[in-house]
Order: structure tokens, then sequence, then C-alpha cells
């Protein structure tokens, strides 16, 4: 069913709004609804920016078109409502353009139009996502590469590790009063799926790394990572879970969360999906509630709401932003496609990004994507990336 031309004039409405940073939470809720409701709505969107749409939807829109004295009929309205639409959008976004505001994109990645259209990337190869691969090192300094397509069984001293495609699993032979230390982490492009001897799961994104025994003691569940992690931690109310970063400890019985502590971020965020979390940092601590997020530095704690989807997109396969700056897109483009970035002008100030991206394409479809609206073009070389600003 056609949507009735006051619905779309309204959503025209809210995408001005946003665009404008002026648009309410409650709008907003309504006009992310209305773009969830349809892959034709959020087509709408994708297509303005291309060339042919800018040119021929950004001219002026006449203001009455609406009024009585047009004494169009309803059926005429539906009949000329996707016209309306692009009309009314693209001159939204014709003003996020020209006004240097917050750009609304819904990227999709299976927006055909998206992904074969050519764009401006000057490329003398293809660079393609990142794979399940890991390194392994024992505590003897021996280190293991793990890749997809090795199933192997590997005995050690108290545990047995089995490798089954891009995970790996341990199992307890025996309780030991001296713990053996493991240390799992994945390249850049790279990432990993582990089940700890508790039965306890953790999925390791690009360049990260975590520490752990390969058995845990009656009451002792402790961790070290760097980098970013999900975790789904099985319950055991006697033995509490410990999971330490950079300046942050996170303590739980039994719960998933995610937690990113990268190097070159100046927090540690630690996102609550489901159970109860606490976390600590700089001598204060604060209990974390399902779709809240700890903001933690070596001086203290900030908690804030979460966008679940966003935090957890890596885990199942996409990227998601939700009014992501270009630098942190690109860090995350870095990072999966292990490319190094540079930028030859100063991003900082511009729009930001909204949406979702299938992380299994290739780094060059991705980055026509980006150059679809206009505020930078791409030059790859070798595994360099350089962006440029749009002329």
């Amino acid at each position: 069913m056609e949507d009735s031309v006051d619905i779309i004039i309204r959503m025209a409405k809210l995408t001005t709004r946003s665009l404008q940073e002026k648009i309410s939470p409650e709008e907003l809720v309504e006009l992310k609804d209305w773009l969830a409701q349809s892959e034709k709505h959020r087509r709408y969107l994708a297509n303005l920016f291309s060339d042919e749409s800018l040119e021929e939807y950004a001219k002026p829109i006449r203001s009455d078109a609406t009024q009585p004295e047009e004494r169009e009929t309803e059926k005429d309205k539906i009949r000329k409502t996707p016209a309306i639409i692009r009309r009314l959008i693209a001159w939204a976004a014709l003003i996020a353009v020209l006004g240097g505001l917050s750009y609304y994109l819904w990227w999709q990645s299976n927006e055909k139009h998206l992904l074969e259209k050519p764009g401006p990337i000057s490329t003398a190869s293809v660079i393609e996502p990142g794979t399940s691969k890991a390194i392994l090192t024992l505590p003897n300094g021996q280190q293991l590469s793990l890749k997809t397509g090795q199933d192997t069984d590997l005995l050690l001293s108290n545990s047995v590790i089995k490798q089954r495609g891009g995970t790996i699993k341990y199992q307890s032979t025996q309780q030991s009063g001296r713990q053996e230390y493991h240390v799992l982490s994945t390249p850049r492009g790279g990432q990993w799926h582990l089940t700890l001897p508790d039965g306890s799961e953790v999925w390791l994104n690009a360049a990260s790394s975590i520490k752990y025994p390969t058995s845990f003691l009656a009451q002792d569940r402790e961790v070290e990572i760097t980098g970013e992690a999900y975790f789904q931690v099985k319950s055991s109310p006697s033995a509490p879970f410990i999971v330490k970063a950079p300046h942050t400890t996170v303590t739980v019985l039994g719960t998933s969360f995610n937690i990113a502590a990268y190097a070159n971020d100046s927090t540690v965020e630690t996102t609550l999906v489901g159970g109860v979390v606490k976390v600590s940092a700089g001598g204060k601590t604060r209990d974390l509630q399902p779709g809240t997020q700890a903001a933690t530095t070596a001086t203290g704690i900030i908690v804030r709401s979460a966008n679940l989807d966003a935090v957890t997109a890596w885990k199942e396969g996409y990227f998601y932003y939700d009014q992501a700056s270009l630098i942190s897109v690109m860090n995350d483009l870095e990072n999966w496609y292990d490319v190094n970035v540079k930028f030859e002008t100063d991003f900082s100030k511009l729009p930001h990004f909204s949406g979702k991206i299938d992380r299994n394409i290739s780094l060059d479809k991705i980055l026509s994507m980006i150059s679809e609206t206009k505020v930078a073009t791409f030059k790859i070389e070798g595994r360099t990336v350089i962006v440029q600003e749009a002329k």
C-alpha cells in the first residue's frame, strides 16, 4: 500500500529536521520506524545521493504542492507519490550538502544500485574483507596460527583444545593448583570465536587479544583483553567472571556484554546487552542495566544509553553507524580490511553518518557508497587508503 501524501510530507519534514539536528527523540523514533517499515523507504534515501538524483530532484519544490486549489484527488496524489518523495528528500539532502550538516544515510548492502554502480575510487586491486584467523600463544612462547579449514585437537597438561572452523574450545582434563595462561590474538583483518574452560564464549574483533587461564580455579574466573570482544558469560554465582582492560575492571555473574578497549581510543566502552555488570575505574564503581554503556578513563566513569545494534553489529557481520564521524568509520575499515588510512585534510568537523553495511564485501564497494555523499573521495595505493576532500 502506497503512503499517503501527508505521510510522505511528514517524513520529508522529519528528515529535514534530522539533517538540521533539530529533531526530537520522539520524532527520530518515528522517522526510523518509517525507514524500517520497507525496503522502498530506505531506497529513497540511498537513491538520492547519485548525481542524477541531485540534479533532477534538487529543483525548487512548489510550496503549494498540497494546496486545495490544485484540486488533485487522493488517487492522483498517491500515483505521484514516488516522485514527491524523491523531490522532498533530495531537497532536504541538498540543504545538508550545502550547509555542512549531518547526513542521514541508510546504507543497505543488498542495494544493487549501490554495489554495482562504479564510484570515484582509484584502485589497482580489490581489497577483500577480513576472515577468521588468529594467533594462539602458549606459555612457553610457542605460537600457533589458527584459520578456518583446520580441524585439530591439541592435548595440553591440563586441558584439550578443539579447533573447529573459526572457533576453539577448551575442555579441562584436571584441576591443578597451577594455572597456565594462553593469549589469543587477532590481527587486523581477522576475527575469532573462543569457548573458555567454564563454557563462557568470547568473540574477538579484529586487532584484539584475550589472555586467559587454560582452566579456571574454583572461585577465580579472570581474563584480560585489548581491542574489542563480545562476551556471553556462563552463570556461576559462586565465581564472578572478571574482565580486565586498561584502567577498567568489569565484574559479572552471567550476562552478555561488549567491551571495546582499543589503544587509540580515549575511553574503554563496556555495553551491557543482557544481565547486570559492575564496572570499576578511577576509584569509582557503577552498575549497568541492559541497553546502557559505561565509558571509562583512568579518572572515572560516564554511563549513557547505547545503541545495541551499532555496538554488536561487528559480531553479526556488518557495520552499523549511528551519527558516527568519518574518522570513526575509517578506523573500523582500517582494522577489518587491514589497510592504512591517510587523511589529506581535516575531517574532524565534517557531517556524521548513520547506516548499515555488510562487512563481507570488498573495500572499494564500501568506499564507493561513502563517496556518494560527496563528502570525500578515496584513492587506494597498495594497502593504503588516501582520503581526500570531495571537490
